[in-house]
């Protein structure tokens, strides 16, 4: 198997992974977790990935239940704030030190924007302010994503996007194999 073969399908399940935690997030609607996950999907994969993760959320809850106005309402809010937040954090790369201020301002602007783009949307579709009441849960989610992707965005990177070196040294372990 290529080395770039066996990215895609890294990339594809870590997509995957993070659909389905989008997923099972909503079998908890009174956490209000499931925004969170999808922001955190944003946040560690980048803005394509996270937005795929959100789309393949969205394609099997279509296929499980249908759509009604108010699912169209979040599954549009869900999809753009999980794109937005992960345009604004970035993709992770293995050059990403664990802490710097510029990765830190990245995720917190698109953790940030990503709820307010999410209450936007539920805010248009359903035109009341519900979801002032998790505000305060909210932004001590919105803190551990910050720390979470932080933490993990680093490790994640090796997988995702390793260097040219890694996947020389790759390639001599698959040929030494054969």
């Amino acid at each position: 198997m290529k080395t770039t073969t066996r990215l895609k399908i890294i990339r594809g399940c870590t997509t995957v992974f993070f659909a389905s935690i989008i997923f099972i997030c909503g079998f908890f609607p009174e956490l209000n977790i499931q925004i969170a996950a999808a922001v955190l999907s944003g946040c560690i994969l980048g803005g394509i990935q996270g937005a795929g993760s959100a789309g393949i959320f969205i394609i099997v809850q279509f296929i499980l239940s249908g759509f009604s106005l108010e699912q169209i309402g979040n599954f549009t809010a869900i999809f753009a704030s999980t794109f937005i937040s992960g345009l604004i954090a970035g993709s992770p790369s293995i050059i990403e030190e664990k802490f710097s201020p510029k990765t830190f301002f990245r995720i917190l602007f698109g953790c940030l924007i990503g709820f307010v783009i999410y209450y936007f949307f539920e805010s248009l579709f359903h035109k009341n302010l519900n979801w002032i009441y998790f505000l305060s849960a909210d932004i001590f989610k919105c803190i551990g994503i910050i720390i979470f992707s932080i933490a993990i965005r680093p490790k994640l990177a090796t997988f995702l996007f390793p260097s040219k070196e890694t996947e020389k040294e790759i390639e001599e372990l698959i040929n030494k194999l054969k």
